[in-house]
């Protein structure tokens, strides 16, 4: 992983396997303003020029899931963890009543490769593959989509046929540092880009996770599910909890949901965490302000191993 994330920050290309994502397929008549009327963000106004990040929340406002919102063909896709797709695909359907929507699995049917790194535009050219100018911008050719998505260096999203996927992996990754998902998930993470699994669905606000900073929630558009309760606390000014980036000590490991505490009580709680460059842990966390602001926070146990918080990094754009 450290060669991988080295090798994108200096120039070099990554290729990254996403093939574990889940994903969602949302398409019918009346699916542009199903989404609408059920998600955080912008779907009427979304075009398809761009994608967008969102959040789907239970009616006290508390987010079920994160996902990256976009069209291909007919139908929206959204992107998520697939631990938390088959319980969103479910909720869209029990409130579809009447709509003429269809939800299903999209993974049958989509692949997905990430390609990263200061040469990554310059690869996407060469194979006539189509580049994104700007963040969040989006480009369709045939049946593949292309999406630029918020990074430390510039970095792509490719979905497109299965079939494809075996001579993209070939052409894109030629030359390339390849891993896994968990370079993009670290990458994520260092920009504060929230994850949701099942573990943490239904526990946070969208201010506690940064959502807002993040262009996830919509404070303009009508009303979605928990929307009286996100817009009550975006006029009350703050969150008693928000999100930070926390430096793990050597060895440290941390899955979705585990605890940290401050001053010997808990004091928040872990999203996800990856390895950074250097090796060492990097979680996303939901924390107090009070800890954020000057305790010593301690990983998983009260008498743990100290924890160092970070800022998160600005997006290249």
């Amino acid at each position: 992983m450290r060669e991988a994330w080295e090798t994108a920050r200096a120039g070099g290309l990554l290729t990254a396997d996403l093939s574990e994502w889940g994903l969602l397929a949302v398409s019918g008549a009346d699916a542009t303003d199903f989404l609408h009327d059920q998600l955080t963000c912008e779907v009427r106004g979304l075009g398809a020029e761009h994608s967008s990040l969102g959040a789907y929340c239970n009616p006290k406002g508390r987010v079920i899931a994160v996902f990256r919102l976009f069209r291909k063909g007919d139908a929206w896709i959204l992107r998520l963890p697939r631990d938390v797709a088959a319980s969103v695909g479910q909720r869209l359907e029990s409130y579809r009543l009447r709509a003429r929507v269809e939800v299903e699995d999209a993974r049958p049917m989509v692949a997905v490769i990430g390609v990263g790194g200061l040469s990554a535009a310059d690869r996407l050219r060469v194979l006539d593959l189509p580049v994104p100018d700007e963040v969040d911008g989006r480009i369709e050719k045939d049946d593949l989509v292309v999406l630029r998505v918020p990074g430390l260096f510039p970095r792509f999203e490719l979905y497109f046929c299965p079939s494809r996927r075996q001579a993209l992996w070939q052409a894109l990754g030629e030359g390339s540092v390849s891993s896994g998902p968990e370079v993009w998930y670290a990458l994520d993470l260092h920009l504060g880009l929230a994850p949701i699994h099942a573990a943490t669905s239904e526990h946070f606000v969208p201010q506690a996770l940064r959502l807002i900073e993040a262009g996830a929630v919509s404070l303009t558009k009508g009303c979605y599910p928990g929307q009286e309760v996100v817009s009550r606390l975006h006029h009350l000014g703050s969150s008693p909890r928000t999100a930070g980036l926390l430096l793990g000590p050597p060895g440290a490991a941390a899955e979705p949901g585990a605890v940290i505490y401050a001053d010997g009580r808990a004091a928040g709680t872990v999203l996800e965490g990856w390895p950074g460059g250097d090796g060492r842990l990097r979680a996303m966390v939901v924390i107090t302000r009070q800890a954020l602001d000057g305790g010593e926070v301690r990983w998983l146990a009260p008498d743990g191993p100290v924890g160092n918080l970070l800022d998160f990094d600005p997006a290249c754009r």
